[in-house]
Order: structure tokens, then sequence, then C-alpha cells
């Protein structure tokens, strides 16, 4: 016959096991989480479930901002459902923790288990009601810090749940780096410490409590973590929750309109608002008070925080950057900006939000093949987005390649109808395409009495370079050049040409030989303005 202890244990490997089978892994894990922490036997246990919950909010992270392949994260939920079910099986076994090590001598405790069981039982069922139900507004009230009414930004820390024997205080170091950075930057945040009277049982088991609790404290940042200390090192494990901003960050996103100049919206972004990283505490603290710093719109002081922040984590690193990207165009240094893109992009290629910024900003350039190139691949992500359409279709258009920007909107009025400034540009595009055919047709007619006429010539293979011919526009630039070794319409557009075509290297060779011909920089950019990125 069981006893109440093992009763208790039953039920909750069954209320465990039904969450999972109903795909509610992190309830479980909550509640596996909250059952381990009431006994100081189950501390390998209970690091263990702490973890695995990490591993599952981190993968639920980078699934959301599509930053892990799908095949990667149905592994890691896979390897996150194993160590649950390992963890309950052990526990069935009234084992302690994962590996198979001898227990202890049992002691005759079983005469006071059931009476102990029951204490404990009632207590914790006291202790959770009275903190997450009716009353909980005046516990948690009087636990929390005594913030004052000037302070823009409140921060409330939890004490770190300790694993092991040795304590190390990662709270009151966290606590006492922020109120350093907060009064050496001048922002009005104050941090405060959740006064938990050393009862562990007060500690939140998961960051969705750790949020609610700091909702009533009236928080805008909640942090929370795991510190244990090894002969290898400390392990610290820092959790965190921006409250009041929703689930995503709004950022500053940018779009080409109809003149090909720069607009810019506020967005919501796909990061989330909370994480966790593991390592270097001083590391976690410039990254959080830079989102501080970045809320408050310190600019100057969240690009100085953000950008000192050694952060390695993938879903980290995207915060971070695209924070230092948007904190840069409020500064209005688009340059800086686009480098912070550029780190993103490099991690996470796929990032639909950095893409759009960063082609927005090459179009602000002149940079037209690298606008055209992000837009492109922003489109493979998506190929119905008629907003993306038309704005590569205007930028197409801007750089004369007339078949391509039609080819642009007219898919985008496929979509999108009723739209008439697709209509407007569309019909814009044709009444160009139709001028360069009336060009080319008269330089065609020049050319049958006059092969040799360089003005010919010249229109010819600029018209049939803007109309998408390629292989006739090479091949009558080249016919100049032979008569006309430094005319520079021709060199411009062989260039232009050899870059839509995507040849770089036929483009480089041909800056060599105007590098060789002596042709005048600025003529050739007055004459070819879209060949700047490239001779720079």
């Amino acid at each position: 016959m069981l006893n109440f202890n093992n009763l208790e244990i039953t039920s909750l490997i069954q209320s465990v096991r039904q969450l999972a089978g109903a795909a509610e892994t992190e309830k479980a894990l909550e509640q596996l989480i909250a059952f381990l922490g009431r006994d100081n036997r189950y501390d390998a246990l209970h690091r263990t479930a702490i973890q695995t919950l990490a591993q599952w909010q981190q993968t639920k992270q980078e699934e959301t901002v599509g930053i892990i392949s799908f095949d990667n994260a149905r592994l890691s939920y896979n390897q996150v459902t194993h160590r649950l079910l390992l963890i309950l099986d052990r526990l069935e076994a009234g084992k302690t923790t994962l590996t198979d090590e001898a227990p202890p001598r049992r002691k005759k405790w079983w005469m006071v288990a059931v009476p102990a069981a029951i204490i404990l039982a009632i207590t914790g069922w006291l202790v959770i009601r009275n903190l997450y139900h009716n009353d909980v507004g005046t516990q948690i009230a009087a636990a929390c810090p005594d913030y004052s009414e000037t302070s823009a930004f409140n921060i409330l820390v939890f004490r770190f749940q300790r694993f092991g024997d040795r304590e190390l205080s990662t709270h009151q170091a966290l606590i006492r780096r922020l109120a350093q950075l907060s009064e050496r930057y001048g922002i009005a945040a104050e941090v405060g410490i959740f006064n938990d009277g050393g009862d562990d049982k007060k500690l939140p088991v998961s960051l969705r409590q750790a949020e609610r609790m700091a909702e009533t404290c009236r928080a805008q940042l909640v942090i929370t973590g795991t510190e244990e200390a090894g002969t290898g090192g400390n392990i610290i494990t820092t959790q965190y929750r921006f409250l009041n901003l929703g689930e995503q960050f709004a950022f500053r996103q940018l779009r080409v309109n109809e003149r090909t100049e720069i607009d810019t919206i506020t967005s919501i972004s796909s990061i989330t608002t909370n994480g966790s990283i593991t390592g270097n505490l001083e590391q976690s603290i410039l990254l959080l008070f830079g989102v501080v710093a970045h809320e408050t719109r310190n600019n100057k002081v969240a690009t100085e925080l953000l950008a000192a922040a050694e952060i390695t984590d993938s879903a980290t690193t995207l915060l971070r950057d695209m924070l230092l990207a948007d904190s840069y165009l409020a500064m209005d240094d688009p340059e800086k900006a686009v480098a912070a893109y550029d780190r993103v992009l490099e991690l996470h290629p796929n990032y639909a939000f950095a893409l759009q910024n960063r082609a927005a900003l090459y179009v602000q350039k002149g940079d037209y093949t690298g606008a055209i190139k992000d837009l492109s691949a922003k489109l493979e992500l998506n190929p119905r987005d008629a907003a993306t359409l038309q704005q590569r279709g205007t930028i197409f258009l801007e750089a004369e390649q007339l078949n391509r920007a039609k080819s642009d909107f007219e898919r985008a009025r496929s979509l999108k109808p009723a739209d008439t400034s697709i209509f407007r540009r569309l019909n814009e595009v044709d009444i160009k395409i139709e001028e360069q055919r009336r060009i080319n047709q008269e330089a065609e007619r020049t050319l049958r009495f006059d092969p040799d006429n360089i003005k010919a010539l010249t229109d010819r293979a600029a018209a049939s370079r803007k109309l998408g011919d390629h292989a006739t526009a090479v091949a009558t630039a080249e016919r100049v050049l032979q008569r006309d070794p430094k005319n520079i319409a021709a060199y411009g557009t062989l260039v232009e040409s050899f870059i839509e075509q995507e040849q770089p290297e036929k483009a480089a060779e041909v800056l060599r030989r105007i590098k060789a011909a002596n042709i005048n920089r600025t003529e050739l950019l007055r004459t070819s303005p879209r060949v700047k990125n490239l001779v720079d």
C-alpha cells in the first residue's frame, strides 16, 4: 500500500504526464519544478528540470523569430520531452538523481513520513494559494521594493536560485552594477530586490510567475536566474522579461516610397521581450541596461552599452544588434546601423525586418544593387508580399532596369488590384519602356546608313541595357569603345550591365580598364551615377 508521500508523487507524475501529452510542455515543467523545489533531496532533478525549461523557452524564442530550422526545433523539443519523461521515470522509481548512483542507506523516518508529508502538502498549498490566488496582491506587494514616483523605469530582481552549498549572491552584484550604471548615465531607473525573507519557496519557479509578481510591484523589467559554484567556474543563468511592452519590441521600420525616399514608421519586430542568458554576468548586465537605455530613449547610452556587451548565443545577439541598429537610426547614423544589420544577417540571413531596413539604407546611399539583393531575399521568404514587390519595382525603375520594374509592378497589382499607387507606377514604367524602344529604333535606323555613328551606338547600348537586352548592350558598348576608347557612357553601360547580370568579376575588369584609360572620375559619376558604389 502506498503511503501519502508516494501518493503525492504519483499524483504529480500523472498530472505532469497529462500536460506533456497535451503538448503543454511549459506548464508541465513549471509544475514539476515547483514540486521538486519543495524538497532538498531533489536538488539534482530540480536543477535538471530548470535547465530543461530554459532549453524549451530558448527554442520557442528562436522558433518565434525564425532563427532555427524546423528540423532543429523539433529535435530540441524532442530532447526536452525526453528529459522531462526521464525525470518522471526517476521520480517514479524513487530516485533523486538522473544517475544510477547507489542511494544512501535509508533511515527509519517512515513513522513520521505521513504527518510530515501532510504538513508539507498543506503548507505548500497554502503558500501557493496565498501567493497566486485572490489575495496575491497584498502579500506580494508587501515584499516589493519601494520605488520612487520619479523613477522612469523600475527593475525588479529576485534572489538567484542557488544550487550547491556555496552562495554566490549573484543578485547583489547585479543590483549594485545596475544601480551604478543608472547613476553614471543619468537614467532615472531604479533597481530593487524582492524581499523573500530568505525563503526559497517564495521565489518564482518560472519566468511566467516572476512576470506576474513583477506586475504587482509596478516593474518594467524582471530579472531572475540560477547560480552554481563549480570547480570549473561558476555557472550563472540569467532570465529576464520586459513588461508592458506587449510580446515584442517596437522598432523603426524603413520603407522606400515612390520617390525612392525613406519613409520611417513604427513597426513591431518579431523579437520577443524575454530570454535567457548563460554566461558572464557583466555582459548580461550591459545588455539588459542597454535595453533599458533604448526603451527610455537614451540612444547614445544604449549604443555604448549594447556595443560593449559580448553576447554569443544567437537569439540574444539578434536582440542586441537590432536594438543597436534602431538606436543608430534614431541618432541619424546610417553607416553604423548598416553595420549592425550586417551582423544580424550574418547569423540570421532570413530575418525579414533587417533585410527590409538594410535595403532602405542601401537606397539612401545609392547602392541599388545591394538594396535589390536584400529585397529579393525577403521576397524568397514571402513571394506574395505586394509591398516589397512595389518597393523593389521602384528601385528597379530608379536604376533604369525597366523590364524588371514592370514585372514587379504587375505582380504587385495582381496581389493588390485596388491599389492605385501600383497602377500609377505601372503606367509610368510603360511610358519609359516605350520611350527606350523609340530611342532604340531611331538608333538602328541611323546605323543602317552610318554604322560607325558614335551617338547612335551609345544610345542603342544604353537603351538595350534599360530594356534588359544585356547581350546587345555589351556588344554595342564594346563597338563604341573600339572607335572611342575613352567613351564614358559606354564604360558606364558595360559596368551596369555586368552588375545587373551578377557578374562582378567582369564589372571589376571594366573598372580596371577605366582606370587604365585615365577616365576622369567626376565625369564618369556625372554620366553614370549608379556606378558610384563601385568606384568609391
